[in-house]
């Protein structure tokens, strides 16, 4: 017995050890090592407990936690110890003394004395091995005979057959059921509790929901693909990109101020083609700014929709002016910036032709480098 139970703590020391290193490693998804610490230190106490108590732990007892192969040496070290186990305690070691001043002797056959080595049994010698025979003789035995222990030491019946209780980390009120081993364990509560979190990413369910989403995401990919390249067709068929300033304009009020002229329908088209709508406003309110802080008053006096506000010669030389930096300052890094979050290669490809192209014929029409101070057109601006 106290060989057993110091076997047992030592086995279930290290295991505990390495389920508490595991734990303390562990930085994702660790509810199943802290559960499987948890049930490991539980068999220590119970070990502890029988073993205190004088009787040896009873393996069903102590191998929850345990992986297939640590609860395959426990079952080996149980056996172990069954065959060594006679049953009795340990007694202390003696030296008997004996004295005798006479040779040893036995009494054989009419009470002759004769000495060890001459003595001889009297048993009658068998001649014919044929009396050993059981080919004519039945041998069937009862069934009881037949699955009769041959000894019955308490570790040798756990070690013959042992169950694995389990209890799922997901499950708040600890229902105990039986598995045979703790991979199984988790397996079954990962079916049970279908795509949980705690669940390792191999398992089954995992799998199959990843290739339905993998599924999902490639149809609506395809899908996006379509629709903006459907919309961007559509847009270039109203406005051509040689025709995209005018799709929107600055205009007198009727009040002596500004305001921005961009009809609804031309929204929708940049709306729906790549979400640009948005950059052509800011271009043009860039445009107001401008006007507001070098024209103040040049449109009081001015019908409703006057548009053709820049034509001496100086406001010419602002008009350029300010189509390099609405251009350059706020139109392009607004497409650079839907070029970085665009969902389809559609709107990728023509988002770079729209900012190549406007770079180009903004240099080209206003001189922005050579008469404004920006950048040389090779030179990449920042934000595209």
């Amino acid at each position: 017995m106290e060989q057993l139970c110091s076997s047992v703590t030592s086995f279930l020391n290290d295991e505990a050890a390495k389920a508490a290193t595991a734990l303390k490693n562990c930085t994702k998804n660790c509810n199943w090592k802290k559960h499987k610490d948890e049930l490991v230190k539980a068999a220590q106490k119970k070990a502890k407990d029988s073993c205190a108590k004088g009787e040896a732990p009873d393996i069903n007892d102590i191998n929850n936690g345990l992986d297939t192969d640590a609860k395959a040496r426990l079952k080996s070290l149980y056996d172990r110890n069954s065959r060594m186990f006679d049953g009795t305690a340990k007694l202390a070691a003696k030296d008997f003394d004996v004295k005798s001043n006479q040779s040893s002797a036995s009494t054989g056959k009419g009470g002759q004395v004769s000495d060890l080595k001459s003595s001889e049994p009297d048993i009658k010698k068998i001649t014919s091995p044929s009396e050993f025979s059981l080919a004519n003789k039945s041998t069937t035995l009862p069934a009881s005979a037949k699955t009769a222990p041959t000894s019955t030491p308490k570790a040798s019946a756990q070690a013959a057959s042992y169950i694995f209780w389990c209890s799922c980390p997901q499950d708040d009120t600890g229902t105990l059921f039986e598995t045979t081993d703790y991979s199984d364990c988790v397996k079954q509560c990962c079916e049970k509790y279908h795509g949980g979190t705690d669940c390792p990413s191999g398992d089954g369910g995992s799998d199959i929901w990843k290739k339905l989403k993998e599924m999902l995401n490639s149809i609506i990919k395809a899908l996006r693909e379509i629709k903006d390249a459907a919309a961007i067709a559509l847009r270039d068929k109203f406005v051509p990109l040689e025709k995209r300033g005018d799709i929107a304009w600055v205009e007198c009020d009727g009040k002596g101020g500004f305001r921005i002229d961009f009809p609804g329908f031309n929204q929708k088209l940049l709306k729906e083609a790549c979400d640009t709508q948005v950059c052509t406003l800011k271009h043009e309110a860039a445009h107001i700014r401008d006007a507001m802080n070098a024209y103040p008053d040049r449109c009081k006096g001015e019908p409703e929709n006057k548009a053709d506000l820049w034509t001496s010669l100086d406001q010419i030389v602002f008009r350029k002016k300010s189509e390099c930096r609405a251009t350059l300052e706020v139109d392009l890094p607004c497409m650079a910036g839907k070029l970085a979050s665009a969902r389809t290669n559609a709107c990728k490809a023509d988002l770079k032709y729209q900012i190549n192209y406007y770079k180009k014929f903004v240099y080209n029409e206003n001189q922005c480098d050579t008469r404004f101070g920006y950048p040389t057109y090779f030179e990449p601006y920042p934000g595209y």
